[in-house]
Order: structure tokens, then sequence, then C-alpha cells
């Protein structure tokens, strides 16, 4: 079973980026990569239902497609605004993308309650130590 990465956060908080670059990252080590985007699983599914049921609709999706791989790591980015959300997904890992305060969506940002557990938070995108955050990823990833 694939160790599954969570990067989550508001909407515009750097969560794509992050995940990119763990992703970059984690293949330069020659592990193999299930990426998932909470955007293109939307575009796959054409479901652009932001409600709370549509969010957790979509939680379901990254689990399932989650559970599905046959790579190393999961890495997938979505706002995840619910603790529902992230029990759903049940990932292994979790990063929080606390750069920002506001975003654009304004039912989002008063849906979004802060994680109560996670193992790297973000609160500075220029301050990621990469390096650090790969090496913890793949130590829990062995535990």
């Amino acid at each position: 079973m694939a160790f599954k990465v969570l990067i989550m956060g508001l909407p515009g908080s750097g969560k794509t980026t992050l995940a990119n670059t763990i992703t970059e990252n984690l293949q330069k080590q020659n592990y193999s990569i299930q990426r998932i985007n909470a955007d293109e699983v939307r575009k796959l599914y054409e479901d652009w239902d932001f409600s709370i049921a549509g969010r957790l609709r979509q939680a379901h999706r990254y689990h399932t497609l989650a559970e599905d791989t046959t790579k190393d790591f999961v890495v997938c980015d979505f706002i995840a605004p619910i603790p529902e959300s992230i029990e759903i997904f049940d990932p292994d890992y979790i990063v929080w993308m606390n750069t920002i305060t506001e975003c654009r969506f304004h039912d989002t940002q008063d849906l979004f309650l802060d994680p109560k557990e996670w193992n790297y938070k973000v609160t500075d995108f220029k301050q990621v130590d990469i390096k650090f955050l790969i090496g913890d990823i793949l130590a829990k990833s062995i535990e």
C-alpha cells in the first residue's frame, strides 16, 4: 500500500506548488508517485460542486484513487476544509499550508477549520526546508 501524503490548506496557499516539489524530489530518489490534484480530479469527474456533500464526495474519490495505486507514494493536494474530508482520505502524513489567512472564496474560507494534527506546518512558503520535509516523509514511511 502506498504511503499517502496530504498537502492541505486554503486556495492560493501553495499546495499544488509544494506537492509538485515533493513529487519531483521523491522521483529523483527513484520512488514511484501517484500524484492527485483536486482540480484535475474535479475535471475528470466534471464535478464542481463545492457544497459539503460535494467536498466529501471528492475526498472519497481521492481516497479511492490512492488506495487503487501500486505506487510507493501518493502525493495529494486538496483544501480539506473540514475534519471529515481528512478522515475520509486517511493520510499517513499531513502538510498544512498555513501561509495565508484569507482566500478569494469566502464560502471555502468560512468552512475551513484548522487541522488538529499535522506533521509539517508551513507558515512562510519561502522558509520550507524541502530536504528536511522529504527526509521526514521518508522516515515516517518506514515506521
